[in-house]
């Protein structure tokens, strides 16, 4: 983060493919992926999902005027397209 703007983001295999040695020496900056997929608070839940899936994501950050607001999982979103339809 840089105030409330997204710089980067670094998920658990990004973690995981690192070895022993770049984990102990490698800062969160060096590692991050620094264009991160976002979803505006408007967008539909379908859309979230399939976002997710289409990135392979564990986590989508949600963004209003570009300000990180939140981030929703695909396991907050199980369930939620069968219960609207």
């Amino acid at each position: 983060m840089k105030g409330s703007s997204i710089r980067g983001i670094l998920s658990k295999d990004d973690l995981i493919k690192l070895t022993e040695n770049e984990r102990l020496n490698l800062s969160v900056k060096d590692r991050m992926i620094k264009t991160v997929a976002c979803i505006s608070t408007d967008s539909d839940v379908r859309d979230a999902i399939q976002k997710i899936k289409q990135y392979r994501l564990e986590c989508l950050p949600v963004c209003q005027n570009n300000i990180l607001v939140g981030i929703i999982t695909l396991q907050d979103l199980q369930g939620t397209t069968k219960r609207s339809s």
